[in-house]
């Protein structure tokens, strides 16, 4: 811990000079926020409601009246609006209670459930732009593909689901036979115990079909035959050390009832799986894009169209969620005193080695073309052009502070000119956020 703490101390010490939207911009993961970072607002406040009244009261409050309040952030996501009491821990993460998985979301489904749409207005210019006026920011971010929860995770839930499903019917059949009413003057079936009309086996047998008349009522069957074959297997196990300790069968099946009926180890189980690190490991494909309009003086009739953002990668995380390799592509265009644009494709791999920390090396190629103003040696106005390529290469390291907050830092060798004015020597520290992904699920059954 001292030693990552060292380093990153070192990193803020260095005096580097980098521009600020490129730093903003060229981070290798998606934009948390795409209309904030598009901005450069990577250090406002972002306001995420969760409801419809919330987002309209938020985007009134922000963009209503005769002019737009500066340096607003505002992140929702539409699907979520609404209630889905449909949708809890197990099928947000495509578990079956039936112990097998259920298939993902078709593409479709999977980029509107993920989709997060954002709303960012600012008054700051940038280090190049000597333009003044307000800024309005609308971006959006999703998931094509978001990859599934850890094997070991995915098979610790369902044997939780398995044990709580087979104590509600363990309990259900023990039940029917110790409580059972007589009927047409007939003996109960612990009267026919007692008076040695049947024998301690066949009540065995009774408990189990009780068990599996239960099990069958299920609508969806195709876990039943394992659920009866564990429920039995508790039965049989718990009877056999009965028999041992010389307890009747009476006292052995109130003693099981008893016990199926406090779940509590298992509800605790679930709540700290629903708590840990849920990162999802195979492929995830997200995607973000993000635009900028300007408005001198909050005319809307003089507004243009200033710059654009937009994101891609595809990473595959091992299953042991310890490597990440990723791929990305990404788009820039900005129109302000000059016009650039340029498109990226990377690559990068990360390791983690220990709880919290990872590191990573990352490779970019980048094609631009920039534009700017300046005089020839007549001292004409004229438009230079300058295009090329260049590249940036950086060893990158996160420290995880908690599920929605993490450090970062990046050193080495940054873009050449025009992306870099002095130096192309990168070090960078920042903080990144995330949105927890398990907001308002729940793992009530």
């Amino acid at each position: 811990m001292r030693i990552y703490l060292f380093i990153l101390i070192c990193l803020i010490s260095l005096n580097v000079y980098s521009q600020t939207d490129t730093v903003k911009l060229d981070n290798f993961r998606l934009p948390t926020t795409p209309a904030a970072s598009v901005l450069n607002l990577g250090s406002t406040s972002i306001t995420r409601p969760t409801t419809p009244q919330g987002v309209g009261t938020s985007l009134i409050s922000g963009l209503g009246g005769s002019t737009f309040n500066p340096n607003i952030s505002l992140e929702f996501s539409p699907y979520w609006l609404k209630s889905r009491p449909d949708i809890d821990f197990f099928t947000y993460y495509n578990i079956s209670r039936n112990y097998t998985d259920i298939p993902a979301p078709d593409v479709w489904n999977n980029m509107m459930k993920t989709l997060a749409l954002s709303v960012a207005t600012s008054k700051l210019s940038d280090q190049r732009d000597t333009l003044s006026g307000t800024r309005l920011a609308i971006g959006l971010r999703t998931q094509l593909f978001s990859g599934k929860i850890p094997e070991q995770l995915r098979r610790s839930v369902r044997m939780l689901t398995q044990k709580i499903d087979v104590s509600d019917y363990v309990e259900k059949g023990i039940r029917e036979i110790l409580e059972e009413e007589a009927e047409n003057n007939e003996a109960t079936v612990l009267e026919k115990l007692q008076n040695k009309q049947i024998n301690e086996t066949a009540i065995i047998e009774l408990v189990k079909k009780a068990i599996g008349e239960y099990v069958d009522l299920r609508r969806d069957t195709s876990g039943n035959q394992l659920l009866k074959s564990a429920a039995y297997t508790l039965i049989d196990d718990h009877w056999t050390d009965a028999q041992k300790n010389n307890i009747t069968l009476v006292t052995a099946l109130k003693r099981l009832r008893a016990a199926v009926l406090d779940k509590s180890i298992e509800a605790l189980a679930l709540q700290k799986i629903k708590s840990e690190n849920k990162d999802k490991v195979g492929f995830i494909w997200e995607l973000a894009l993000a635009g900028v309009q300007y408005f001198p003086d909050n005319q809307f009739g003089r507004s243009l169209y200033q710059k654009t953002g937009i994101w891609s990668t595809m990473s595959y995380r091992s299953p042991d969620q310890q490597s990440e390799f990723s791929g990305l592509v990404r788009y820039s265009f900005s129109k302000n005193d000059s016009v650039s644009s340029h498109f990226d494709v990377g690559i990068s791999a990360n390791r983690i080695v220990d709880k919290g920390f990872n590191y990573g090396l990352e490779v970019i190629y980048r094609s631009f073309d920039y534009r700017y103003p300046t005089k020839d040696i007549n001292g004409n106005n004229i438009q230079a052009i300058r295009s090329g390529s260049t590249y940036r290469i950086a060893l990158n390291m996160e420290y995880k502070i908690s599920e929605v907050l993490s450090l970062n830092a990046s050193f080495g060798k940054d873009y050449n000119a025009p992306f870099v004015v002095k130096s192309n020597l990168l070090a960078v520290i920042g903080a990144n956020i995330s949105l927890p992904s398990l907001a308002g699920l729940g793992i009530e059954r």
